[in-house]
């Protein structure tokens, strides 16, 4: 016969008359002040942080083991900002208009580390104009947009990510993965990886280019259509390349020759044929979805930049004006009084805005009304790039003398006049402060050494490859006028699905700067990168936020542009808690309460491991009846050392009468290790990952 009794322990069920399931007298009865509600069990509570699987990132060692992208960590364990913002990786992208492709360059070394398709195959794109743009954002992917063709379809633009680092491996036709410095695929992990980079086909490696000319196959099967008559999401799917991220078409036959990337990075573009309109329009800068339609401006579409308050600045190609657009209260202005088309734009230290027109003029304008205030000659002419690399320091390709001449912005001056091969169309400054110039005429790249004035390095870019740009190929553009640096990092949960339990920091975040944190999680380290970032505050649950194994966080620090450089927030350390994982519901003798422990004997204490159905928080706990006991290795004892073992194999029944099976175990005393004073005792199963564990009063006696 079963009675049933809820006591302070558990709900146990009494069996009057199993005397076997101890070695004690069994006091079947309890009074009636000693029944009680049952309860959660003691001990480390269910639902609380992981003390195995969370994480604080505090010292130097620990912010290494993320990408630093522009902070530093001059005082140790404090991530701060650089006080001068460069591109963010050692890499330059270089659009080759004559193949339809981009060509990335690693600046350190000069030596060509991919080449991708900008479109699919099998599409005619082998107009004049071809790919002739790029926008980098703040995390190193490139937008490249092709600008019209002989053909008269939509301009494209295409989106292709970053990958750093990994090991170059193979496939063998039996599945085996072989180490191959040729290799088709990378294998992490990475140094670092950008965000939309998806493994498209599971295997858990990263398909992409070599190279120099090796291009993967791009069949047109679905992304031809580029986001659809709606411009919904324009994900890629068929190009082989795993780094080609997004492809969108855009309105009609416009010529589109201006594109750039805003604080959110989010691409705006902007098309420049009269016939149809100076279109302006907003995408999302994961998936390509056109954000808005911004309207006919009636300039600009040239070529364009963002500068450091949200301002869109472009020049106009078929007009010599250009046009100012204010993408927070998205209104624009015409700016007039050029002696030539505007081809390429650039924002000094200072905050001025500059441009160079075709016949060689450099324009400064104000930043607020975008009234040129000054203009001089920059000794050449059909020039098509602009940049800084300092406040003294402006660079320009002067495309009908094969020169880039470096000019003194305060007065005009030339400083040097360096040749560099023939028709330079772009120019820009590297991670390390190098200037690097792309030269249509001889299909090469060159590094220039401002130290010298000379150049150091020559890139073969290959027969054919017309190289043509007049924006950032850096990523110079988006540091400097965003000033802003990232940390990022990715903790291990080490089980799939793992639940999160709270995020904090402690940092200093003075007046005129900011620090942000956001997270993403996935079941892969490959898979995070087809996450969006979620942002959190500081302290906050991540109760239903994200879910999975990995879980990345990213810290955005940054100051206001008008900021004195050595104005910066600090991180001093970040904690990611994990959800503890499901624990026992157990009760420790059965039949008796209040648990008695005699130290004096050696006898068999038994453990009822509970079924949790029926609870409101039965998720926090294991089911007894699925768990695999034959593989584990329970132990019970005090509380923090557990040490004896089971006397014989679970018993499987149910043991509280409520029709749900239970586990039973025996451990004799003398193993529990238990002293005079204790009050706790522990049932332990050791996880891979972290421990099982269930807790329940106990009354030691001598």
């Amino acid at each position: 016969m079963l009675k049933k009794y809820f006591v302070a322990g558990a709900s146990v069920a009494v069996a009057v008359g199993l005397t076997a399931l101890a070695s004690q007298p069994v006091r079947v009865g309890l009074d009636e002040k000693e029944i009680q509600p049952i309860r959660r069990p003691v001990g480390p509570p269910v639902g609380s942080p992981s003390e195995t699987r969370s994480r604080t990132f505090t010292d130097d060692a620990d912010f290494l083991e993320g990408t630093l992208i522009n902070l530093n960590l001059d005082q140790p364990g404090a991530l701060q900002l650089e006080e001068t913002l460069t591109a963010p990786f050692p890499l330059f992208n270089v659009p080759a208009r004559s193949r339809g492709t981009l060509i990335r360059i690693n600046t350190r070394t000069g030596e060509v580390i991919g080449e991708y398709r900008c479109f699919p195959e099998g599409i005619n794109r082998s107009g004049y104009y071809g790919v002739c743009r790029t926008a980098v954002d703040s995390e190193g992917a490139v937008w490249v947009c092709d600008r019209n063709n002989s053909t008269n379809q939509p301009a494209t633009i295409v989106k292709i990510g970053v990958v750093l680092g990994g090991e170059r491996v193979r496939k063998e036709p039996n599945g085996d993965i072989v180490p191959d410095p040729d290799g088709a695929y990378l294998r992490p992990p990475f140094d670092y990886i950008s965000s939309g980079v998806v493994d498209r086909d599971g295997d858990g490696l990263i398909k992409t280019s070599r190279g120099l000319s090796d291009l993967m196959p791009w069949p047109a099967v679905t992304d031809q259509d580029g986001g659809g008559a709606t411009f919904g999401p324009a994900l890629v799917e068929d190009a082989e390349d795993e780094l080609v991220l997004v492809y969108m078409l855009t309105t009609g036959t416009n010529e589109w020759a201006a594109i750039a990337v805003d604080g959110e990075d989010n691409l705006y573009a902007s098309a420049m044929n009269p016939r149809s309109g100076y279109a302006l329009f907003k995408y999302d800068g994961f998936d390509g979805s056109r954000i808005a339609d911004l309207g006919n401006q009636g300039e600009g579409g040239y070529s364009a930049i963002i500068d450091n308050v949200g301002v869109l600045w472009t020049g106009g190609g078929y007009t010599n004006r250009a046009l100012r657009y204010d993408t927070s209260s998205d209104t624009g202005v015409s700016i007039g009084g050029y002696s030539g088309r505007a081809t390429s734009w650039a924002q000094a230290p200072n905050g001025r805005i500059w441009c160079v027109s075709i016949n060689g003029v450099l324009y400064e304008h104000d930043q607020n009304s975008g009234a040129i205030l000054r203009s001089f000659t920059s000794s050449g002419s059909n020039n098509r790039s602009i940049a800084f690399s300092g406040p003294n320091d402006l660079w320009t390709g002067l495309n009908s003398q094969s020169r880039v001449a470096r000019i003194d912005p305060t007065d005009g001056s030339l400083k040097a006049s360096i040749v560099v091969g023939s028709a330079p169309t772009n120019v820009g400054v590297d991670t390390d402060g190098f200037v690097w110039a792309t030269n249509q005429g001889s299909n090469t790249a060159v590094r220039i050494d401002p130290a010298t004035n000379a150049v150091d390095t020559t890139v073969d870019l290959g027969s054919g490859a017309g190289p043509y740009n007049y924006n950032d190929g850096t990523g110079q553009v988006t540091a400097v006028l965003n000033q802003r640096g990232f940390w990022r990092v990715v903790h291990d949960g080490c089980v799939p699905g793992s639940e999160w339990f709270d995020i904090s920091w402690n940092a200093d975040v003075p007046s005129q700067t900011s620090l942000g944190v956001a997270i993403r999680a996935a079941d892969s380290v490959i898979d995070l990168t087809g996450e969006p970032w979620t942002p959190v505050t500081n302290g906050q649950s991540l109760d239903g936020v994200v879910t999975g194994r990995f879980i990345e966080m990213r810290a955005t620090l940054a100051r206001d542009q008008d900021a004195p450089p050595a104005v910066t927030p600090v991180l001093y350390d970040l904690t990611i808690n994990a959800k503890q994982l499901p624990q026992f519901l157990i009760d420790v003798y059965p039949n008796r309460f209040p648990n008695p422990i005699i130290l004096s004997r050696d006898y068999t204490v038994y453990v009822a491991v509970l079924n949790p159905a029926g609870r409101p928080d039965a998720a926090d706990f294991l089911d007894p009846a699925t768990v695999n006991w034959a593989a584990l290795a329970p132990r019970f004892g005090r509380a923090g050392a557990a040490t004896a073992t089971p006397v014989a194999p679970a018993r499987l029944m149910d043991i509280d009468g409520d029709g749900d099976i239970d586990a039973l175990f025996g451990f004799r005393t003398i193993d529990a290790g238990f002293i005079l004073g204790d009050t706790m005792a522990e049932f332990r199963v050791t996880r891979e990952c972290e421990d099982a564990l269930g807790m329940d009063s106990v009354l030691v006696q001598p």
